[in-house]
Protein backbone atom coordinates (compact mmCIF):
# COMPACT_ATOMS: atom_id res chain seq x y z
CA UNK A 1 0.00 0.00 0.00
CA UNK A 2 1.49 3.39 -0.97
CA UNK A 3 1.81 6.42 1.31
CA UNK A 4 -1.42 8.12 0.20
CA UNK A 5 -3.43 4.92 0.59
CA UNK A 6 -2.05 4.43 4.09
CA UNK A 7 -2.97 7.99 5.01
CA UNK A 8 -6.42 7.71 3.40
CA UNK A 9 -7.15 4.71 5.63
CA UNK A 10 -6.15 6.65 8.75
CA UNK A 11 -7.98 9.82 7.65
CA UNK A 12 -11.30 8.15 6.84
CA UNK A 13 -11.24 6.28 10.17
CA UNK A 14 -11.22 9.60 12.04
CA UNK A 15 -13.28 12.11 10.06
CA UNK A 16 -16.84 12.07 8.71
CA UNK A 17 -16.20 13.89 5.42
CA UNK A 18 -17.91 12.56 2.32
CA UNK A 19 -15.89 9.99 0.33
CA UNK A 20 -15.68 12.50 -2.52
CA UNK A 21 -14.22 15.21 -0.27
CA UNK A 22 -11.77 12.83 1.45
CA UNK A 23 -10.52 11.49 -1.87
CA UNK A 24 -10.07 14.98 -3.26
CA UNK A 25 -8.17 16.11 -0.15
CA UNK A 26 -5.79 13.15 -0.07
CA UNK A 27 -5.29 12.81 -3.84
CA UNK A 28 -5.31 16.45 -5.00
CA UNK A 29 -4.48 18.72 -2.05
CA UNK A 30 -1.76 16.58 -0.43
CA UNK A 31 1.48 15.53 -2.08
CA UNK A 32 3.53 12.55 -0.89
CA UNK A 33 6.03 14.98 0.67
CA UNK A 34 3.21 16.67 2.63
CA UNK A 35 2.06 13.44 4.30
CA UNK A 36 3.77 12.39 7.55
CA UNK A 37 3.00 8.96 9.01
CA UNK A 38 3.58 7.52 12.46
CA UNK A 39 4.19 3.80 12.99
CA UNK A 40 3.10 1.39 15.70
CA UNK A 41 5.07 -1.42 17.37
CA UNK A 42 4.27 -3.75 14.45
CA UNK A 43 5.84 -1.34 11.99
CA UNK A 44 2.56 -0.40 10.30
CA UNK A 45 1.19 3.19 10.03
CA UNK A 46 -1.24 4.06 12.84
CA UNK A 47 -1.26 7.88 12.72
CA UNK A 48 -0.83 10.58 10.10
CA UNK A 49 -1.14 14.21 9.11
CA UNK A 50 -0.64 16.53 6.17
CA UNK A 51 1.92 19.35 6.57
CA UNK A 52 0.79 21.82 3.90
CA UNK A 53 3.17 24.66 2.90
CA UNK A 54 2.21 28.34 3.16
CA UNK A 55 3.86 31.72 3.42
CA UNK A 56 3.48 33.77 6.59
CA UNK A 57 3.74 37.57 6.41
CA UNK A 58 5.24 39.99 7.34
CA UNK A 59 7.64 40.48 4.48
CA UNK A 60 11.21 41.27 5.46
CA UNK A 61 11.70 44.72 3.86
CA UNK A 62 15.39 44.00 3.29
CA UNK A 63 14.86 40.73 1.39
CA UNK A 64 11.14 40.91 0.47
CA UNK A 65 10.83 37.37 1.82
CA UNK A 66 8.03 36.05 3.98
CA UNK A 67 8.47 33.48 6.70
CA UNK A 68 7.90 29.86 5.67
CA UNK A 69 5.00 28.05 7.35
CA UNK A 70 3.33 24.68 7.39
CA UNK A 71 -0.26 24.05 8.34
CA UNK A 72 -0.99 20.68 9.96
CA UNK A 73 -4.25 19.28 8.57
CA UNK A 74 -6.05 15.98 8.91
CA UNK A 75 -4.25 15.02 12.13
CA UNK A 76 -5.59 11.54 12.88
CA UNK A 77 -4.93 8.18 14.59
CA UNK A 78 -6.50 4.80 13.88
CA UNK A 79 -9.14 4.00 16.55
CA UNK A 80 -7.29 0.86 17.71
CA UNK A 81 -4.11 2.87 18.40
CA UNK A 82 -5.62 5.80 20.30
CA UNK A 83 -4.59 6.55 23.86
CA UNK A 84 -1.17 4.94 23.46
CA UNK A 85 0.95 8.00 22.67
CA UNK A 86 1.03 7.50 18.88
CA UNK A 87 0.03 11.07 18.07
CA UNK A 88 2.39 12.57 20.65
CA UNK A 89 5.30 10.72 19.05
CA UNK A 90 4.20 11.76 15.56
CA UNK A 91 3.80 15.40 16.59
CA UNK A 92 7.35 15.53 17.96
CA UNK A 93 8.69 13.92 14.77
CA UNK A 94 6.68 16.30 12.55
CA UNK A 95 7.99 19.40 14.31
CA UNK A 96 11.59 18.22 14.08
CA UNK A 97 11.13 17.36 10.40
CA UNK A 98 9.66 20.79 9.67
CA UNK A 99 12.60 22.45 11.40
CA UNK A 100 15.02 20.35 9.31
CA UNK A 101 13.15 21.50 6.17
CA UNK A 102 13.86 25.13 7.20
CA UNK A 103 10.24 25.93 8.06
CA UNK A 104 9.92 28.90 10.40
CA UNK A 105 6.47 28.45 11.97
CA UNK A 106 3.91 25.68 12.26
CA UNK A 107 0.17 26.41 12.45
CA UNK A 108 -2.98 24.38 13.01
CA UNK A 109 -6.65 24.61 13.90
CA UNK A 110 -7.61 22.06 16.60
CA UNK A 111 -10.52 19.82 15.58
CA UNK A 112 -12.10 20.22 19.04
CA UNK A 113 -11.85 22.49 22.07
CA UNK A 114 -10.05 19.95 24.26
CA UNK A 115 -7.31 19.58 21.64
CA UNK A 116 -6.07 23.10 22.36
CA UNK A 117 -4.70 21.66 25.62
CA UNK A 118 -3.14 18.69 23.82
CA UNK A 119 -1.16 20.93 21.45
CA UNK A 120 -0.04 23.16 24.33
CA UNK A 121 2.34 20.36 25.35
CA UNK A 122 4.29 20.75 22.12
CA UNK A 123 4.91 24.49 22.34
CA UNK A 124 1.85 25.63 20.39
CA UNK A 125 -0.02 28.67 21.64
CA UNK A 126 -3.35 30.22 20.61
CA UNK A 127 -2.75 33.41 18.64
CA UNK A 128 -5.26 33.22 15.78
CA UNK A 129 -8.67 34.67 16.57
CA UNK A 130 -11.70 35.76 14.59
CA UNK A 131 -14.44 38.24 15.37
CA UNK A 132 -17.82 36.52 15.47
CA UNK A 133 -20.89 38.39 14.22
CA UNK A 134 -24.42 36.96 14.34
CA UNK A 135 -27.40 38.15 12.30
CA UNK A 136 -30.99 36.91 12.46
CA UNK A 137 -32.92 35.86 9.37
CA UNK A 138 -34.81 39.20 9.34
CA UNK A 139 -31.63 41.29 9.17
CA UNK A 140 -31.23 43.24 5.93
CA UNK A 141 -27.78 43.82 4.44
CA UNK A 142 -27.77 47.01 2.34
CA UNK A 143 -25.71 46.79 -0.86
CA UNK A 144 -23.94 49.78 -2.40
CA UNK A 145 -25.72 51.40 -5.34
CA UNK A 146 -22.78 50.69 -7.65
CA UNK A 147 -22.05 47.19 -6.36
CA UNK A 148 -21.18 44.53 -8.91
CA UNK A 149 -20.51 40.85 -8.35
CA UNK A 150 -17.78 39.32 -10.54
CA UNK A 151 -16.81 35.68 -10.49
CA UNK A 152 -14.31 34.69 -7.76
CA UNK A 153 -10.93 35.93 -8.84
CA UNK A 154 -7.49 35.20 -7.38
CA UNK A 155 -6.17 38.71 -8.01
CA UNK A 156 -8.94 40.27 -5.92
CA UNK A 157 -8.44 37.63 -3.23
CA UNK A 158 -4.66 38.12 -3.22
CA UNK A 159 -4.95 41.91 -2.91
CA UNK A 160 -7.35 41.56 0.03
CA UNK A 161 -5.05 39.08 1.72
CA UNK A 162 -1.79 40.97 1.27
CA UNK A 163 -3.42 44.17 2.51
CA UNK A 164 -3.42 42.74 6.01
CA UNK A 165 -0.15 42.23 7.92
CA UNK A 166 0.69 38.95 9.69
CA UNK A 167 -1.41 36.62 7.57
CA UNK A 168 -1.02 33.00 6.51
CA UNK A 169 -1.03 33.61 2.75
CA UNK A 170 -2.53 31.41 0.03
CA UNK A 171 -1.11 30.71 -3.42
CA UNK A 172 -3.19 30.58 -6.60
CA UNK A 173 -3.26 26.79 -6.26
CA UNK A 174 -4.55 27.16 -2.70
CA UNK A 175 -7.27 29.49 -3.98
CA UNK A 176 -8.41 26.90 -6.50
CA UNK A 177 -8.53 24.34 -3.69
CA UNK A 178 -10.70 26.74 -1.65
CA UNK A 179 -13.16 27.02 -4.55
CA UNK A 180 -13.25 23.24 -4.96
CA UNK A 181 -13.84 22.82 -1.23
CA UNK A 182 -16.79 25.23 -1.45
CA UNK A 183 -18.28 23.27 -4.34
CA UNK A 184 -17.88 19.90 -2.64
CA UNK A 185 -19.34 21.30 0.60
CA UNK A 186 -22.36 22.88 -1.17
CA UNK A 187 -20.99 26.28 -0.22
CA UNK A 188 -20.84 29.68 -1.91
CA UNK A 189 -18.12 32.20 -2.71
CA UNK A 190 -19.31 35.76 -3.37
CA UNK A 191 -17.21 38.65 -4.63
CA UNK A 192 -18.45 42.25 -4.35
CA UNK A 193 -16.80 45.33 -5.86
CA UNK A 194 -18.01 48.90 -5.33
CA UNK A 195 -16.07 52.12 -5.84
CA UNK A 196 -12.49 51.37 -4.86
CA UNK A 197 -13.54 48.70 -2.35
CA UNK A 198 -13.87 44.95 -2.68
CA UNK A 199 -14.88 42.00 -0.52
CA UNK A 200 -15.13 38.22 -0.69
CA UNK A 201 -17.40 36.04 1.43
CA UNK A 202 -16.91 32.28 1.79
CA UNK A 203 -19.97 30.48 3.16
CA UNK A 204 -21.32 27.02 3.91
CA UNK A 205 -24.71 25.82 5.17
CA UNK A 206 -24.91 24.53 8.75
CA UNK A 207 -27.11 21.65 9.90
CA UNK A 208 -29.46 24.04 11.72
CA UNK A 209 -30.07 26.11 8.58
CA UNK A 210 -27.68 28.92 9.52
CA UNK A 211 -25.36 30.26 6.82
CA UNK A 212 -21.81 30.05 8.19
CA UNK A 213 -19.49 32.64 6.63
CA UNK A 214 -16.11 31.16 7.52
CA UNK A 215 -14.27 34.22 6.16
CA UNK A 216 -15.31 37.70 5.11
CA UNK A 217 -12.36 39.55 3.60
CA UNK A 218 -12.83 43.20 2.72
CA UNK A 219 -11.14 46.56 2.44
CA UNK A 220 -14.35 48.56 2.85
CA UNK A 221 -17.53 48.14 4.88
CA UNK A 222 -19.63 49.01 1.83
CA UNK A 223 -18.14 46.10 -0.10
CA UNK A 224 -18.52 43.75 2.89
CA UNK A 225 -22.19 44.69 3.29
CA UNK A 226 -22.72 44.21 -0.44
CA UNK A 227 -21.13 40.75 -0.37
CA UNK A 228 -23.36 39.66 2.51
CA UNK A 229 -26.42 41.11 0.74
CA UNK A 230 -25.63 39.10 -2.38
CA UNK A 231 -25.04 36.00 -0.27
CA UNK A 232 -28.44 36.39 1.36
CA UNK A 233 -30.09 36.60 -2.06
CA UNK A 234 -28.52 33.24 -2.87
CA UNK A 235 -29.17 31.45 0.43
CA UNK A 236 -32.59 32.89 1.24
CA UNK A 237 -34.01 33.97 4.61
CA UNK A 238 -31.46 32.34 6.89
CA UNK A 239 -29.60 33.55 9.94
CA UNK A 240 -25.91 34.35 9.44
CA UNK A 241 -22.84 33.50 11.51
CA UNK A 242 -19.95 35.58 10.16
CA UNK A 243 -16.26 35.27 11.05
CA UNK A 244 -14.24 38.42 10.37
CA UNK A 245 -10.78 39.86 10.94
CA UNK A 246 -9.77 39.73 14.63
CA UNK A 247 -9.28 43.51 14.67
CA UNK A 248 -12.77 44.29 13.40
CA UNK A 249 -14.74 43.79 16.64
CA UNK A 250 -14.62 43.98 20.40
CA UNK A 251 -12.86 41.55 22.71
CA UNK A 252 -16.22 40.13 23.75
CA UNK A 253 -16.77 38.74 20.23
CA UNK A 254 -13.31 37.22 19.74
CA UNK A 255 -13.25 33.46 19.20
CA UNK A 256 -10.12 31.31 19.31
CA UNK A 257 -9.40 29.87 15.89
CA UNK A 258 -5.88 28.50 15.65
CA UNK A 259 -2.46 27.99 17.14
CA UNK A 260 1.15 28.66 16.18
CA UNK A 261 4.44 27.00 17.03
CA UNK A 262 7.75 28.81 16.47
CA UNK A 263 10.19 26.44 14.79
CA UNK A 264 13.02 28.84 14.01
CA UNK A 265 13.08 31.61 16.62
CA UNK A 266 16.07 33.31 15.03
CA UNK A 267 14.40 33.78 11.66
CA UNK A 268 11.13 34.94 13.22
CA UNK A 269 12.91 37.55 15.34
CA UNK A 270 15.09 38.60 12.40
CA UNK A 271 12.00 39.24 10.30
CA UNK A 272 10.32 41.20 13.07
CA UNK A 273 13.53 43.19 13.70
CA UNK A 274 13.79 44.10 10.01
CA UNK A 275 10.17 45.28 10.04
CA UNK A 276 10.73 47.32 13.24
CA UNK A 277 14.30 48.70 13.06
CA UNK A 278 13.79 50.91 16.13
CA UNK A 279 13.31 47.90 18.38
CA UNK A 280 16.12 47.04 20.81
CA UNK A 281 15.89 43.97 23.05
CA UNK A 282 17.84 41.04 24.46
CA UNK A 283 15.66 37.95 24.72
CA UNK A 284 16.51 34.60 26.30
CA UNK A 285 14.42 31.75 24.85
CA UNK A 286 13.97 28.20 26.15
CA UNK A 287 12.50 25.40 24.04
CA UNK A 288 11.98 21.99 25.66
CA UNK A 289 11.48 20.22 22.34
CA UNK A 290 13.60 22.03 19.72
CA UNK A 291 16.71 22.88 21.69
CA UNK A 292 18.22 24.59 18.63
CA UNK A 293 16.03 27.55 19.62
CA UNK A 294 17.61 27.85 23.08
CA UNK A 295 19.80 30.91 23.44
CA UNK A 296 20.15 34.67 23.73
CA UNK A 297 18.78 36.83 20.90
CA UNK A 298 19.94 40.42 20.56
CA UNK A 299 17.74 42.72 18.47
CA UNK A 300 19.11 46.09 17.40
CA UNK A 301 19.10 48.39 14.34
CA UNK A 302 16.86 46.07 12.34
CA UNK A 303 18.94 42.93 12.91
CA UNK A 304 18.88 39.94 15.22
CA UNK A 305 21.88 37.90 16.28
CA UNK A 306 22.01 34.79 18.44
CA UNK A 307 24.53 34.13 21.22
CA UNK A 308 25.04 30.97 23.24
CA UNK A 309 25.54 32.81 26.53
CA UNK A 310 25.04 36.19 28.17
CA UNK A 311 27.77 38.81 27.65
CA UNK A 312 28.81 40.91 30.63
CA UNK A 313 27.12 43.98 29.16
CA UNK A 314 23.82 42.22 28.41
CA UNK A 315 20.64 43.12 30.22
CA UNK A 316 17.95 40.51 29.60
CA UNK A 317 14.72 42.29 28.71
CA UNK A 318 12.69 39.11 28.29
CA UNK A 319 13.27 35.56 29.57
CA UNK A 320 10.59 33.25 28.18
CA UNK A 321 9.70 29.85 26.80
CA UNK A 322 9.07 29.58 23.07
CA UNK A 323 5.27 29.50 23.45
CA UNK A 324 5.20 32.62 25.65
CA UNK A 325 7.35 34.46 23.11
CA UNK A 326 4.83 33.67 20.37
CA UNK A 327 1.98 34.79 22.62
CA UNK A 328 3.67 38.18 23.11
CA UNK A 329 4.72 38.78 19.49
CA UNK A 330 1.40 37.74 17.96
CA UNK A 331 -0.98 39.72 20.12
CA UNK A 332 -2.37 43.23 20.39
CA UNK A 333 0.05 46.19 20.05
CA UNK A 334 -0.95 47.14 23.60
CA UNK A 335 0.66 43.98 24.98
CA UNK A 336 3.72 44.44 22.78
CA UNK A 337 4.20 47.93 24.20
CA UNK A 338 4.53 46.43 27.68
CA UNK A 339 7.66 44.58 26.54
CA UNK A 340 8.84 47.21 24.03
CA UNK A 341 8.35 44.72 21.21
CA UNK A 342 6.26 44.97 18.03
CA UNK A 343 3.06 42.94 18.29
CA UNK A 344 0.15 42.44 15.90
CA UNK A 345 -2.69 39.94 15.89
CA UNK A 346 -2.17 37.52 12.98
CA UNK A 347 -4.91 36.08 10.77
CA UNK A 348 -5.52 32.60 9.39
CA UNK A 349 -8.59 31.49 7.46
CA UNK A 350 -9.81 29.17 4.69
CA UNK A 351 -7.48 26.36 5.75
CA UNK A 352 -9.74 23.45 4.68
CA UNK A 353 -10.46 22.73 8.35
Amino acid sequence: MNKKEEYRKIYTSSFSDTPEWASWFVDSVCSDDDIILGYGPEGTPVSGMAALPYRFAPLNPATEEALQAVYLAGVATLPKARGRGAMSALMRDALRLARMREIDVCTLIPAGRRLFFFYDKFGFTTVFYATEERYTSVHDFIPADDARYPEPDFEIFHNLEKGRPYTVCHSEKDFKNILTDARLSRGHVVTAVCGSGSAMAFANPMSDGTTYVSALLSNSEEAAESALSRLKEITGETSFLVMRDPDSGTKATLRARGMIRLLNVGRVLSSLAACSPDTTATIRVRDHLLTENDGIYRIKDGYCEKAASIAHHDRITLDVTVDVLARILFNTPRLGDVFNLPATRPAMYLMLD
